[in-house]
């Protein structure tokens, strides 16, 4: 169990027991009205003895008595390891409240009244959300009464357990939730923490890994790349956007665009708060003949967001198989950006195919990173930032990223985190986006790197 009294100490349930007993440590009764035969005493006893939960004066914890939301979401934060809050808009719990909302853990609208008691379904949402746990893409719940993904993300963290009723296991979503299920939820959120933490602190020697795990591949770690050293626990959606909270890290909204997204309202797609935007300026065919092919709407695109005030990089789809292939799509991407104000990354995006065979099949490893660096040295030369995108499997398995160094990385991966092991400096985490101004769904980004 992860030790919580450095920064739990002293907080009581309900907040209002001011006289609360002590958690009555070494003695043989905890409270009054439970005993050890009680399924939840465990909980109970690890959380008083750390001074989590305390009970009321007349020596009771009175385990069925409901949880309002303001109890619950500072149980959930602070065990989350987020730090106390002040108290807001006259409410001890208020800042709380407004933690939660900033973070994307919750709305406004689910949280009116701090004081009235909180369904077990939002419990779920907050805690997944507060530990970064993706929402789960199960085509089927564990529990027979919701199919929510949050619950699922839990439910499979360990985190709920549901209860079995008629033989069926039921979650009970819009019940709210008693002293005693919430005591199980936030020592198992702790228990999870103390074990896989969602930041290891600056002060905390940690042994670098010689292997990493992905899928049902070991691979060696590559030593001398740079690691991902963005904090999980501060990245969080707000209104649509990922946003990113550490310290004195500078960071930009953007999304990526082709063909598919048709005519777009560049205006509308500013006045929504995107900083930037990379545009695809082309693409070679995955045939055996290999076509070099201009986006149909690479101009209009190009031009609409540069008139709108916004940053533009353009990224060029690779299918190249040989150095000389890589350095005619550079000088294909130089000849048709000439006399934009190009200032965000011009990428050179190579992938597999899945869905069909292509010319690009059994690629060998040491040929692709030969063409990355042959289109990034030509883009260099010609004075743009070069850039290299990759989702995790091809950055893992695909490149070896310790051979293409000298340019920055672009990872995809849709998730509410990043979990790739090394160091990006744009980070594409959803693909079905939306923007106002923009018709369907769009690629989502966020970039740490001020170009």
């Amino acid at each position: 169990m992860l030790l919580l009294t450095s920064f739990l100490s002293g907080f009581l349930l309900p907040a209002a027991a001011a006289a609360s007993t002590s958690s009555l440590t070494g003695t043989k009764t905890l409270y009054s009205d439970i005993s050890e035969s009680d399924w939840f005493y465990t909980y109970v006893k690890d959380l008083s003895e750390q001074n989590v939960f305390n009970g009321y004066p007349d020596g009771s914890f009175q385990p069925e008595s409901a949880v309002t939301c303001g109890q619950a979401l500072k149980l959930i934060l602070l065990a989350a390891g987020y730090g106390a809050q002040a108290e807001t808009d006259g409410n001890w719990a208020g800042g709380y409240r407004q933690l939660a909302i900033a973070k994307g853990f919750a709305q406004a609208d689910d949280i009116p009244d701090l004081n009235a008691s909180i369904s077990r379904l939002l419990i779920a949402q907050i805690s997944a959300k507060a530990l970064g746990l993706s929402k789960s893409a199960a085509t089927s719940s564990p529990f027979s009464d919701t199919s929510d993904g949050y619950a699922t993300a839990l439910y499979h963290s360990g985190i709920i357990k549901g209860n079995i009723e008629n033989g069926i296991l039921v979650f009970r979503p819009n019940d709210s939730i008693s002293r005693a299920e919430v005591s199980a939820v936030i020592w198992r959120i702790c228990d999870k923490q103390a074990v896989d933490p969602v930041e290891t602190p600056v002060e905390t020697p940690v042994e670098t890994p010689k292997t990493i795990q992905f899928g049902n591949q070991t691979l060696n770690v590559l030593s001398n790349v740079p690691v991902n050293s963005y904090h999980t626990n501060s990245f969080y959606m707000s209104n649509g956007i990922m946003r990113y909270d550490a310290g004195a890290v500078q960071t930009y909204s953007g999304i990526d665009v082709s063909s598919y997204q048709g005519t777009i309202d560049w205006a509308k797609v500013k006045a929504s708060g995107v900083q930037f935007v990379m545009i695809r300026l082309g693409f070679r065919g995955y045939g055996t003949s290999g076509s070099m092919n201009l986006d149909s709407y690479f101009k209009r695109n190009i031009q609409g967001a540069l008139d709108a005030g916004l940053k533009v990089g353009v990224y060029f789809f690779s299918q190249a198989i040989t150095t000389a292939e890589a350095a005619e799509e550079a000088n294909y991407v130089l000849s048709h950006i000439k006399g934009y104000n190009i200032t965000y990354p011009v990428v050179f995006d190579w992938e597999n195919i899945s869905t069909a065979p292509a010319r690009t099949d059994g690629l060998d490893t040491k040929t692709l990173c030969n063409c990355a660096n042959t289109f990034c040295s030509i883009i260099k030369d010609a004075g743009y930032t070069p850039m290299v995108y990759f989702n995790c499997y091809i950055g893992y398995l695909k490149y070896d990223l310790s051979k293409i160094l000298n340019y920055d990385f672009w990872l995809a991966q849709y998730s509410n985190k990043p979990t790739f092991y090394y160091d990006f400096k744009m980070w594409q985490y959803s693909s079905t986006g939306s923007v106002n101004g923009i018709s369907g769904n769009v690629d989502m980004n966020i970039c740490f790197a001020k170009y």
